[in-house]
């Protein structure tokens, strides 16, 4: 069951439904805190897979499974944007758990980051810290990731001097995932 859910948490809104998982066996997991469970349950709830789609649910069980460090819950709540819950969206939310799943090594975050520090939003715009992160993620990413990240960190390296182009490939360096 657990590697199922793994498996499924794994997917993140990028695969066919998962089929076999029900959310009644989820249910009893979530509530005694299992953070894997937690997130499972909130893809289900985002996708609608089994239950009615509802952002509202799939967020309190993603904030659930952040608490406790979940960093695909994590992601998942710095790209929920649910016109109901937070209307506007509200970015500097999105850049505060983006960076938090990026520090830990999740790429598809670190692009989402480095393009909300690039482009101002939710945060001070930073295109040194934005090219960092492109280029951690372009060099450490899956394959679609890593391409994406790759073409977002050469178009934003062309409008940069010499200088911040070495300042952040410095920093990209010196990058370690934290563990937790």
């Amino acid at each position: 069951m657990r590697l199922k859910l793994l498996a499924l948490c794994g997917l993140l809104l990028t695969a066919p439904a998962a089929g076999d998982i029900k959310v009644g066996e989820l249910l009893g997991l979530a509530e005694d805190g299992d953070a894997v469970a937690q997130t499972a349950l909130g893809l289900m709830y985002l996708r609608g897979e089994e239950v009615v789609a509802d952002e509202r649910t799939a967020a309190r069980w993603f904030h659930r499974a952040a608490q406790q460090g979940t960093f695909i819950a994590r992601y998942a709540l710095g790209s929920l944007v649910c016109p109901t819950c937070a209307p506007p969206p509200d970015y500097a939310e999105s850049a505060r758990r983006y960076r938090a799943a990026a520090q830990r090594g999740a790429a598809l975050a670190q692009t989402n980051l480095a393009f909300l520090l690039a482009e101002g939003r939710g945060v001070g715009r930073d295109p040194v810290e934005a090219l960092m992160w492109y280029e951690i993620a372009a060099r450490t990413g899956q394959e679609g990731v890593a391409a994406l990240a790759a073409r977002q960190r050469d178009a934003l390296a062309a409008r940069l001097t010499a200088a911040q182009v070495a300042e952040a490939q410095a920093r990209a360096a010196q990058f370690k995932p934290r563990s937790r």
